[in-house]
């Protein structure tokens, strides 16, 4: 069949809350050899033969949505055979969204990556249904984004709900970073790197939120948005950013970090005068390890097991108590603070074992 374009160019635009839904019977004959120009609004595609187009081009401000069927049990192939999916425009801005869909496709399988050169908003939503976002060629290549320059994604957004989990089998390379649950303890699992590099941010939006990582990660300036979201932080792993419990009101305080037992938590600034913890709710070393600190927090520091270690470089500053109140999930333990030359600690310290 001869080479065919497809565009969307909707004279009433459509928006991700309300797209133009095509159902089950829109299907893509020959997407080889087409292409898929989507130049104003938002679709949404229903049939997996979509996966099949040779080239997916998205506008600035304007999206695609699978919620398809889905290619193998419950997975959908995307950018399979030599497909692509391309942010187009000046500033990159549109977006491809998937979800998970029950007893469909919930598990999106991407072959090379998504996003890049500071383009694309790639949103992974398991609301409905857990999901998996995967690395064809496996968990240590990236999913989305290429690096953590300009070879990252303009950004990704991490939707999930109570009881719901969202799983990253790959590497995130992303400027800007949502997690978003739709309703309190959705959880959000990456398997690999996280990095939104130099100049990147995250954010936790609408409801309180569990993230786990599994390899050193750059969350950046981050900003809990007043919610009770928790960070948990495997063996010998680093985290790296400059957290805040709630960057739009200094007043309120939120967020905990939680170190499962070996583990360090450095800034990702340059700038020694800017916090590493700024009004989160607290500092956590669960287990049995030593928990590495430098700079200034302001934040409770809490130990959960006679073996737990904070260790406090030269000239860390903690801005707030030590075990005044227990762990998310646990109790307080007898654990030790050990100093790497002086060190400030501004509140009360200890209680009931700490």
């Amino acid at each position: 069949a001869a080479a065919s374009t497809l565009v969307f160019n909707l004279a009433n635009p459509t928006t991700q809350k309300a797209p133009l839904i095509l159902g089950d019977n829109a299907v893509i004959a020959n997407g080889v050899n087409g292409t898929l120009n989507v130049t104003n609004g938002f679709i949404q595609v229903s049939n997996k033969s979509f996966a099949t187009v040779k080239a997916i081009n998205i506008a600035d401000g304007q999206g695609i949505i699978f919620n398809t069927d889905a290619n193998n049990a419950n997975t959908l192939n995307l950018q399979a055979g030599g497909t692509t999916i391309n942010f187009t425009g000046t500033d990159g801005t549109g977006r491809l969204v998937l979800l998970s869909k029950h007893a469909a496709a919930t598990n999106f399988n991407i072959t090379g990556s998504l996003g890049g050169n500071l383009k694309g908003v790639i949103e992974f939503n398991t609301v409905a249904v857990d999901g998996q976002l995967t690395a064809n060629a496996g968990a240590a290549n990236a999913v989305i984004g290429t690096n953590n320059g300009a070879g990252r994604a303009a950004g990704f957004v991490v939707s999930v709900d109570n009881g719901k989990v969202a799983t990253i089998d790959g590497q995130v390379y992303a400027k800007d970073m949502v997690i978003q649950s739709a309703n309190a303890t959705g959880q959000v699992n990456f398997r690999h790197i996280v990095d939104v590099g130099a100049d990147g941010t995250t954010a936790f939006k609408t409801a309180a939120s569990k993230v786990t990582i599994t390899q050193d990660s750059n969350f950046g300036n981050t900003d809990f948005g007043n919610l009770a979201a928790q960070i948990k932080v495997p063996n010998a792993i680093t985290l790296t950013g400059n957290f805040t419990g709630d960057a739009s009101n200094p007043g309120n305080t939120a967020g905990v970090i939680t170190f499962d037992a070996n583990g360090t938590l450095e800034s990702a600034s340059a700038d020694a005068n800017v916090a590493v913890t700024n009004n989160i709710t607290a500092i956590e070393a669960s287990g049995a390890g030593v928990v590495q600190l430098s700079g200034t927090h302001a934040a409770e520091l809490r130990l959960g097991n006679a073996g737990s270690i904070f260790k406090l470089a030269d000239g860390t500053v903690i801005n707030g108590k030590v075990n005044q109140t227990a762990l998310v999930g646990g109790a307080l333990a007898a654990g030790t603070i050990t100093l790497d030359g002086s060190a400030t600690i501004t509140g009360d310290i200890g209680n009931a074992g700490g």
